[in-house]
């Protein structure tokens, strides 16, 4: 039998800010990429996870039909920024990734049956994302659940993120410029700086697996040539 890992992460995530590194960009893009990618809601993420095969999303709940197209937009998004081929309008069967509008009473009981606290800050959204990684780290799976009913730029910005988090960068970390991983923040879309972390999290050079320790001089590999090339990212 397969063993599957699971991640649980909601908007409701703070962590440090970077201390001293807003003056070394490697650094900091290094902190930035290392709590997305090796810390969630749940604590660390001991290997690398990332899907590596086709997504085929479903869109599923009250209000889907008119939030397909921006389902749609995030879909080609994905696949423009990790390089794999990604499906939007899958068939309850063949999806591997699915996304289900709720009720914002719905979220709440949902949020609270799995354990988490129902006293939110000001300015977090009730979302929710999770994905299945097998015992080679690789993503087999994820759900996402969005509250269908908050204000339009609400409901975007929750979508936007889970879906970006469940490609394998479930932390959130607010310092060092506008992000969709960010609780007190909600862009409409994903940011330059969120962009440059999914290409760092799907460059070949890397691969599920890997610890925090051997990713670590590659992704500061792969920072380098993004600033050399003159990559904006704030």
């Amino acid at each position: 039998m397969r063993r599957f890992a699971i991640f649980l992460f909601v908007t409701f995530l703070f962590l440090p800010g970077p201390g001293g590194a807003e003056g070394d960009p490697v650094r900091l893009l290094w902190l930035i990429y290392e709590a997305h990618a090796f810390e969630g809601e749940s604590g660390e993420i001991k290997t690398l996870r990332r899907w590596e095969e086709p997504v085929r999303i479903r869109l599923t709940g009250p209000g889907a039909e008119r939030w397909q197209a921006t389902v749609d937009e995030i879909g080609q998004w994905l696949s423009d920024h990790t390089g794999l081929p990604v499906e939007t309008r899958a068939g309850w069967l063949g999806a591997n990734m699915t996304v289900r509008l709720r009720s914002t009473d719905d979220m709440m009981g949902l949020l609270a049956e799995r354990g988490f606290s129902l006293e939110r800050e000001a300015g977090e959204l009730p979302c929710l994302g999770r994905f299945w990684s097998n015992e080679l780290s690789v993503i087999a799976s994820a759900e996402s659940d969005v509250a269908g009913d908050m204000p339009d730029p609400d409901v975007r910005t929750c979508l936007w993120e889970e879906m970006l988090q469940t490609m394998g960068l479930p932390g959130d970390f607010c310092a060092g410029g506008e992000t969709l991983f960010c609780g007190s923040q909600h862009p409409q879309r994903a940011t330059a700086r969120d962009a440059l972390v999914m290409r760092i999290h799907y460059d070949r050079r890397l691969r599920p697996g890997m610890t925090r320790a051997e990713a670590a001089p590659i992704v500061e590999t792969i920072i380098r040539e993004h600033l050399a090339a003159g990559v904006a990212w704030r």
